[in-house]
């Protein structure tokens, strides 16, 4: 049908597929669902055409083609136009969506131009409708939109912007037609996170709508939703409770009772209560959602998967975790079979999971509070620029269930979406990266780690500067690396770097400094340096005494560490005064019966022997092992250390009955737990030996020694200086029996490896030093 008769200098050329009403006032254009962009008609285009004339130099002509293709032609002779365009009206390619807006655009800057504000309106309008579309395939609300978005955005506004000046120039302020570009303008305000803007435009809109229309119109249900979620977005829950319930009203009255669009009203109101902690009713709501849901639909529908997160979320606010996970995996099923692995809304379940999982580990609902907002912000609207950041939570929380794997495999997506969206150097990429770290860090990966902490390194260097606290904190992450690889001059370079930004920048006595003091000060005790280890840890302490007080807790370590370095240096009453301002922290914080305590008291005990003060070790080795054997068990490894002292304490004291009871403890328990061969039970089976030497059972020490031979022999090769020792001993044993040709056997093979290695010096339960070697083997000689 030519409409020429209505437009001379407008020409349409309609396919069959395309219905025309025409009216004496306005004629009305709808173009056929299977010609829609979005699978939705096109709005109705109204224009008055007495008011029509088109000025000579610019004739347009619009042809619209009944083909397979679905394509359009609009040809121009503006003097500004750039001619011929072409648009496929199948194309679901957004940007080719925003070249056809522009075209309309133009056609309608010609009639604007020319006078004719009704026809351009026309235009505008169109141009409007395809730019409200695009912008319906981004977020809805949400204000971490990409750069792109945000053009489409602005531009989208400029649009708006032009047709209510139009409108408002042309029409009463209560035209209906202002209606529809005020929702238009609140709902791009509402994309950008600009709730009162888009609340001030729906409301708007809505005015109008209520004076020029009765207020159960379909019509009003979009606007009332939109108020009621932008309500719901400020927090403002009854507020959007109450437009929920005037779209309710209207939708169950007009459309019925078992209509999809009733069902997401439903939803909404479910999630309304929901963040308003109003559990019972928002499970009511989402229930209905559900019912109408499985009336209209397949099982496998997608609707089905927003209203199992919904109920999931209801159910996880109440702490019903089990039903919780099982409505998530629902939705996680449909989601990942209906819309691929890589579809946005995934990232809405997989992150209601973690929630789930997170949750259950600490045991209660306060767990909840880091990730409520999280399921708020994206159920109503997904992001998939938020993907990555979700992906990255759950790969937080199954890294502290020890999920390593999991955590890694999250982490991994979440970097992978990254990279590609924002580049290799972007700092969002930081808590990734250091994510990845960490998941290595706790598995002993210490050289993977070292990786992501460098990366991190390097995007800090470039967008923040290399004086950055931040920086510090890697350079920090990067020392511990080096240092759990026992790379201790590496390490110490990286604490040099965190220490002077932190002295630098946070000033010297930051609390932040005195961890990383501490770290300095433990690569120089591991290093065997205990005075420049004293330097960094008095400075620590310092720092810690300052800022948290002389009883808090954190000083523990700190006072320990302290006290080792001067138990290293033969100063031992520095030692235990330091020891004991540890204790009597641990004793008010903790209680007299915490594990922590008992590490402390061991550290008294060793002190003291040391200065064969053995009664008072002995007091603070047995208030350890009441500690002990109490709170971890009678088997527990910690129990070794603490036995073979005890056994130590009593064998100074040629006390040696007691000693040998307190070494089998500790023989028992290695043996159990570490079996007959590991190093550890070398230490023990020597220290018997030399008991039973000392008690002149000679045979005895002989078969302990033995077991010392084997196990060495096994674990450390037939040439270690250890095994050398060991070889002394068993010659010792048979030399004390008159076995002279054994002996000699054995101390041959211990003068061996003593041109080899050197020997090391003499220790508790080893009985020759390596001066005293060919002395022996002389006397042995001349016995012969």
């Amino acid at each position: 049908m030519r409409l020429s008769n209505l437009f001379p200098y407008i020409h349409f050329l309609i396919s069959d597929k395309s219905s025309i009403n025409i009216s004496d006032n306005e004629f009305a254009l709808h173009f056929d669902e299977q010609l829609s962009r979005s699978q939705r008609e096109i709005q109705q285009i109204h224009v008055p055409p007495s008011t029509v004339q088109i000025p000579d130099q610019s004739p347009i002509v619009v042809v619209v083609t009944d083909s397979d293709e679905a394509s359009a032609s609009i040809m121009t002779n503006d003097s500004s136009g750039d001619g011929n365009d072409h648009f496929d009206l199948k194309s679901t390619d957004v940007s080719k969506d925003l070249d056809l807006a522009n075209l309309f655009s133009k056609v309608g800057t010609i009639f604007w131009k020319g006078g004719m504000p009704e026809a351009a309106l026309v235009f505008y309008q169109k141009s409007i409708a395809i730019y409200n579309e695009a912008n319906c395939t981004f977020p809805y609300h949400d204000d971490a939109y990409s750069n792109d978005q945000k053009y489409y955005f602005d531009k989208a506004l400029v649009y708006h912007n032009k047709a209510r000046d139009i409108q408002e120039a042309v029409f009463e302020t209560s035209h209906p037609d202002l209606a529809i570009t005020f929702f238009n303008m609140g709902n791009v305000y509402g994309s950008q996170g600009s709730y009162d803007k888009a609340l001030e435009y729906f409301n708007k809109a809505r005015v109008i709508q209520e004076q020029q229309l009765k207020t159960s119109r379909p019509d009003f249900t979009k606007t009332y939703s939109n108020i009621g979620a932008d309500y719901y977005y400020q927090g403002l829950f009854d507020k959007a409770l109450e437009y929920y319930n005037k779209t309710r009203i209207i939708q169950e009255n007009m459309i019925g009772a078992n209509h999809p669009s009733l069902a997401d009203t439903y939803n909404n109101m479910g999630s309304a209560y929901r963040a308003g902690d109003s559990f019972d009713k928002a499970l009511e709501f989402h229930h209905k959602a559900r019912l109408i849901q499985e009336a209209m639909f397949e099982t496998n529908h997608p609707a089905f998967a927003k209203t199992y997160n919904s109920i999931g979320a209801a159910c996880c606010s109440q702490g019903l975790f089990d039903k919780a996970f099982g409505y998530f995996n629902k939705a996680r099923i449909i989601q990942e079979t209906e819309l691929g692995s890589n579809h946005p809304d995934l990232a809405v379940t997989y992150n209601n999971m973690g929630v789930v999982y997170y949750a259950q580990g600490f045991g209660d609902t306060a767990a909840l509070e880091d990730h409520d907002s999280i399921i708020q912000d994206t159920e109503l609207r997904t992001n998939h620029r938020k993907l990555a950041m979700i992906y990255r939570s759950i790969g937080c929380v199954s890294l502290m269930q020890g999920l390593f794997d999991e955590s890694l495999e999250y982490s991994i997506k979440a970097r992978d979406i990254q990279e590609i969206e924002l580049g290799t150097n972007h700092p969002d990429l930081v808590m990734t990266y250091n994510l990845m770290s960490n998941i290595h860090a706790e598995q002993g990966l210490f050289d993977k780690a070292l990786v992501y902490y460098k990366k991190v390194m390097t995007i800090q260097e470039t967008e923040l500067g290399t004086s950055h606290p931040d920086l510090a904190l890697t350079y920090c992450n990067i020392g511990d690396s080096y240092f759990e690889q026992d790379m201790l001059d590496e390490a110490l370079e990286y604490y040099n770097k965190a220490m002077i930004i932190q002295e630098t920048e946070l000033g010297t006595s930051h609390p932040d400094l005195a961890w990383t003091y501490d770290m300095m000060g433990t690569v120089y005790g591991r290093q065997c340096l205990f005075y420049k280890a004293l330097v960094y840890y008095n400075k620590a302490m310092t720092i810690q005494e300052t800022e948290l007080g002389t009883c808090h807790p954190d000083l523990v370590v700190i006072y320990c560490h302290i006290g080792n370095s001067h138990f290293e240096q033969d100063m031992y009453d520095e030692a235990i005064e330091y020891y004991n301002k540890a204790r009597i922290i641990e004793e008010i914080e903790l209680g007299t019966s915490h594990p922590d305590l008992a590490v402390t008291y061991c550290y008294i005990g060793r002190s003291y022997l040391e200065q064969d003060m053995f009664d008072e070790a002995l007091e603070y080795y047995n208030k350890a092992r009441v500690i002990q054997e109490t709170e971890l068990g009678t088997s527990h490894s910690d129990l070794v250390v603490t036995y073979c002292d005890i056994g130590t304490s009593y064998f100074e004291q040629d006390m040696f009955d007691e000693a040998l009871e307190y070494y089998n403890k500790a023989r028992v328990i290695q043996e159990t737990e570490l079996g007959t061969n590991h190093p550890d039970l070398a230490i023990t089976y020597n220290l018997m030996g030399y008991v039973y030497l000392r008690q002149d059972m000679f045979d005895k020490a002989l078969v302990h020694y033995k077991k010392v031979m084997t196990i060495q022999e096994t674990e450390l090769g037939t040439s270690h200086p250890d095994l050398a020792v060991t070889y002394g001993n068993i010659g010792r044993s048979y030399l004390e029996q008159d076995m002279f040709d054994e002996a000699l056997e054995y101390y041959n093979k211990a003068r061996i490896i003593e041109a080899i290695e050197p020997i090391p010096n003499f220790t508790v339960g080893f009985i020759f030093d390596t001066q005293g070697l060919n002395g022996i083997l002389k006397i042995i000689s001349d016995l012969e």
